[in-house]
């Protein structure tokens, strides 16, 4: 770490002044801590600088690792000595993430970037009533130097400013590329009136939109400029009918759109074939959404075919488990792959959710089915399924099976399965879906129960003969496990089938199924 070529900056610099408690020997050179600390090799001083100084890279996802009136963790460096304060304040890419804490430090931040884009973390949470109208108006005053840009109402209403502030909110914003919106409830509370013309509606760089919470639907609907949008995200507002043909209307260029909404019903509404195509989507999702207006109103508007799929709906009672048959034929349609060139072996995932539960607002029962296909950065040929039931209608196994048949180049290069299931396994034909699977090579399961997992890839008839590992957690305690897995490799040798690595495990999950399930197959569970 070598000192800057220019003068040494002065102790009294613009920072918000602190006090600092100052303990200095009256001869330092011959301290032994200090001769100590002064011969560490240059290479290690640099590391416990980076260490220091570097910004957390989940600083703009959990904003709240900044404490309110202070000044972010990583500054303190500037206290060690004059040297690392030259070198903090030289460094202008520290100074890029912006956390509004208070207006003191959102000046110096703004200050010290000297011009390079910056991202700009708003939480409302922690800021005092007093200083929002004065942080979102030195905000303003530098939008033109703004790339990111992520704002967390506590509730919708407090973005409602005077009249100096909302003409600034009004000022272009030409380099910003990502937006991100949140409000603490659905809807702002009657008479409440948001600025809708944020940025005038000139966002001409703008590439990904993420809005939570209804209120800011017409922020979007309303914004006049939008030329470079090709990823939307829309969260926790529900959608209607129009509104949905109106965004698809206005940006039929989309490549990534998720709706994580309730799609409503408009009475009235009837025109369900008006959509405006997307033939350049290469990821949807959308979530809660009834099967009609899947059939009518959304399909119809893909592509034929899709690289990243995922599709969520509300079954219940009246659409049985016919009505969850035909989505997945239906979807599987628009994400199946063309067959892949003799020799290639795709780098494709495939993941299964199917979902049987009671609804928290009446007791008729929902059936959700979730069909995600999409690339992975590894070239790793894995099939998940989460299980989340309680599934007992015999037709569950039906529905598994037509899944992994309207999807057979999918599977017939698959060499991973991984089942992640809260109930026991006992609805479904395992053997029936692993001859599906001639390349598999490895299996992990998490189930409270299973035992017949375990037999199915038993090998007596040569169906998993070419198998080699399986990892396995079983969520209750009991003395079967043991004793299956012993049945298993006994059936095995007298197939013929390769030997299988084990690795068992009994405990009681407590995080989620597929994040255990990753560390399972990685090795780090044993």
């Amino acid at each position: 770490m070598e000192k800057p070529s220019y003068p040494s900056l002065s102790l009294t610099t613009t920072l918000p002044c602190q006090p600092v408690l100052i303990v200095s020997p009256i001869r330092p050179f011959n301290n032994p801590t200090y001769a100590q600390v002064h011969d560490l090799p240059t290479e290690l001083l640099c590391r416990i600088f980076e260490f220091c100084a570097c910004p957390e890279p989940n600083v703009i996802a959990t904003p709240h690792t900044f404490q309110p009136q202070y000044s972010p963790r990583w500054t303190q460096i500037m206290h060690v000595c004059r040297l690392w304060r030259e070198v903090a304040l030289s460094l202008t890419r520290l100074w890029t993430i912006v956390d509004f804490v208070c207006p003191q430090w959102t000046s110096t931040f703004l200050k010290h970037a000297k011009g390079l884009p910056i991202t700009v973390v708003v939480d409302y949470s922690k800021l005092d009533m007093c200083a929002r109208q004065h942080s979102l108006r030195q905000l303003f005053e530098h939008v033109d130097k703004i790339h990111t840009l992520s704002v967390d109402l506590h509730e919708p209403w407090d973005l409602q400013v005077d009249a100096e502030l909302s003409e600034k909110m009004n000022n272009p914003a030409p380099n910003l590329q990502s937006l991100t919106l949140m409000a603490g409830r659905l809807s702002p509370l009657p008479g409440v009136e948001l600025p809708f013309g944020l940025f005038s509606g000139l966002l001409p760089n703008l590439r990904r939109l993420h809005l939570k919470g209804s209120a800011f639907v017409r922020i979007l609907l309303n914004s006049t400029y939008l030329p470079n949008l090709c990823a939307l995200e829309i969260d926790d507002g529900r959608l209607s009918l129009p509104e949905l043909k109106a965004i698809l209307d206005r940006f039929p260029e989309l490549q990534r759109l998720s709706l994580r909404s309730t799609i409503a019903f408009v009475e009235g509404y009837t025109d369900f074939t008006t959509l405006s195509p997307m033939p350049g989507l290469v990821h949807f999702e959308v979530t809660k959404v009834d099967p009609f207006v899947w059939d009518h109103c959304i399909k119809p508007a893909l592509p034929p075919t899709i690289p990243s799929l995922k599709v969520h709906c509300q079954f219940t009672k009246r659409h049985g488990m016919d009505g969850a048959l035909e989505l997945i034929t239906s979807a599987a349609a628009h994400a199946a792959f063309p067959p892949y060139p003799a020799g290639s072996a795709p780098a494709l995932p495939l993941m299964v959710s199917i979902d049987e539960r009671c609804s928290r607002i009446s007791d008729a029962r929902t059936i959700g089915v979730v069909c995600i296909l999409g690339p992975v950065l590894q070239p790793a040929r894995v099939f998940d399924l989460e299980i989340a039931g309680p599934l007992r209608e015999p037709q569950a196994n039906d529905l598994l099976l037509a899944l992994c048949r309207a999807l057979p180049h999918a599977l017939a290069h698959a060499a991973l399965l991984r089942v992640a299931s809260v109930v026991h396994l006992s609805n479904f034909d395992w053997r029936a879906i692993l001859e599906l699977m001639p390349r598999l090579k490895e299996v992990a399961i998490v189930s409270p129960s299973p035992h017949y997992f375990i037999h199915a890839i038993g090998g007596e008839d040569g169906t998993t003969a070419q198998l080699e590992r399986a990892s396995l957690v079983k969520t209750t305690v009991g003395a079967h496990t043991v004793r299956d897995v012993e049945e298993c490799v006994a059936a095995r040798k007298r197939s013929g089938a390769c030997a299988i690595k084990w690795r068992v495990q009994e405990c009681i999950v407590t995080e989620a199924l597929k994040a255990r399930i990753n560390r399972m197959t990685d090795g780090r569970v044993v």
